[in-house]
């Protein structure tokens, strides 16, 4: 994350006040310390809770009414078990959900292949190719039992 925002320092940091607060983001060691010093304020949000919940997509999860997978992994260093509350709602409330726990799979990743050679298919793609393919079965099933007379 440091990397990328280094990268793009000109533009990020462009802005006097905004200049004040880059020392704080190189300094930061967590995710945590990095929205605070960059992205809270950024959003004039007046603190990380507030931040976190206006743009947590547990706020939209209610509006989906299309067939939804949400995965997680549970060494994601990101999305600790402590936050699976909100899907663990969304799919008991929701009969078109469904919350996927793998062991492992890193934030974003399911990457295969190891460090110099890369898989080009990972598990995600192959999963979701599954899921979509099920998903599909199953709708093609429910609307032969339609009736239209």
């Amino acid at each position: 994350m440091k990397h990328l925002i280094l990268r793009n320092k000109d533009i990020l940091f462009g802005d006097p006040d905004i200049s004040a607060q880059q020392s704080e983001v190189y300094g930061a060691t967590t995710l945590q310390e990095i929205d605070e010093a960059f992205c809270r304020r950024m959003a004039c949000f007046d603190d990380l809770i507030e931040f976190y919940q206006h743009n947590s997509s547990s706020n939209y999860l209610h509006n989906v009414k299309l067939p939804l997978l949400l995965l997680n992994a549970r060494d994601d260093p990101i999305v600790p078990e402590q936050l699976y509350v909100s899907p663990k709602k969304h799919v008991h409330e929701n009969p078109n959900a469904m919350f996927v726990v793998t062991e492992h799979g890193g934030h974003l990743g399911y990457y295969e292949g190891g460090l110099i050679g890369i898989s080009d298919l990972t598990w995600l793609d192959r999963s979701l190719l599954q899921y979509i393919l099920a998903v599909l079965s199953i709708t093609s099933i429910n609307a032969s039992k339609t009736s239209y007379c």
